[in-house]
């Protein structure tokens, strides 16, 4: 029963470094399809730094093929009911944003030129691809289901185990983030309230819950011994995380540092990433 309540009730600690960029396409800025309040423009380099607000990259959110500007800021009002305990997890977040994994990654990414660590990023979101597969299948999405598998077979073999990324490079196969708590959304599950977890960062409750599937379903999980307390998978996914977030904690630290409450700015850009979300689910 103990090892039953382990494994139920801390695996969302099995995805602290996972849920980070996996692609990135910067083919179109993102503000040619999306209309920008002055409240978010006068704070930030959308270009640039809206990719990181939420750990999610340029790839999730882009809509191509729509002919006007999408109003990201159509459900602005967000339940936030642990405002109070949300403020000390998100002020130690960025505590040891700046004083522990900073001077880390800066270490790290003065050794690891940036293609490298760009190429074990992508690596990452393909070892991934079973996950997205099962969401997909889920959610009655067939054709996605398909280019997923045909993605992870062009890009485990061609693309050298996902360093590289043909299949969207030479097919236009886009990739896609498509996690549990977007299953649970295309379920009709609310979102539930707002939740800011130990430097995992923004989600809400149905997203949180929705973490227990995607580390289940992420193929590290299961490497040889099959407990909680397995030190190779936990090392594995915590060097690919860590990998992945020395590509954007610069970005990310510099909204929170030029922001007047760098703790709403964060939150009105998760809901901003939720409404890019669901809009682009519509076009599936």
């Amino acid at each position: 029963m103990l090892a039953l309540i382990i494994n139920i009730g801390l695996p969302i600690i099995a995805v602290l470094f996972t849920m980070l960029p996996v692609y990135s396409s910067d083919k179109t800025p993102v503000k040619d399809y999306f209309s920008i309040s002055k409240e978010v423009s006068d704070n930030i380099e959308f270009d640039k730094d809206i990719k990181v607000f939420f750990e999610y990259s340029d790839a999730y959110y882009t809509l191509p093929g729509r002919d006007q500007p999408t109003d990201i800021f159509r459900d602005p009002e967000v339940w936030d009911p642990l405002e109070c305990y949300n403020r000390v997890a998100f002020s130690l977040n960025i505590y040891a944003a700046n004083w522990v994994i900073q001077p880390l990654a800066m270490t790290y990414s003065f050794i690891v030129p940036k293609y490298v660590r760009e190429g074990i990023r992508r690596m990452d979101g393909n070892i991934q691809a079973p996950g997205r597969l099962i969401n997909s299948l889920l959610q009655a999405k067939f054709e996605r289901a398909g280019i997923e598998l045909a993605r992870f077979g062009i890009n485990t073999t061609i693309g050298i185990l996902g360093f590289y990324d043909p299949a969207y490079t030479w097919l236009d196969m886009e990739p896609r983030i498509i996690d549990f708590g977007q299953t649970f959304a295309y379920w009709g599950i609310g979102k539930g309230f707002y939740l800011i977890l130990p430097v995992l960062g923004s989600t809400c409750l149905r997203d949180g819950v929705g973490l227990v599937g995607d580390y289940f379903t992420n193929p590290i999980t299961w490497i040889p011994p099959y407990t909680f307390w397995n030190w190779i998978s936990w090392g594995i996914k915590f060097g690919l995380g860590f990998n992945n977030m020395t590509l954007d904690l610069e970005s990310y630290l510099r909204i929170c540092q030029s922001s007047v409450d760098p703790y709403e700015t964060v939150k009105m850009a998760w809901t901003i990433l939720e409404n890019l979300k669901n809009a682009r689910d519509t076009m599936d």
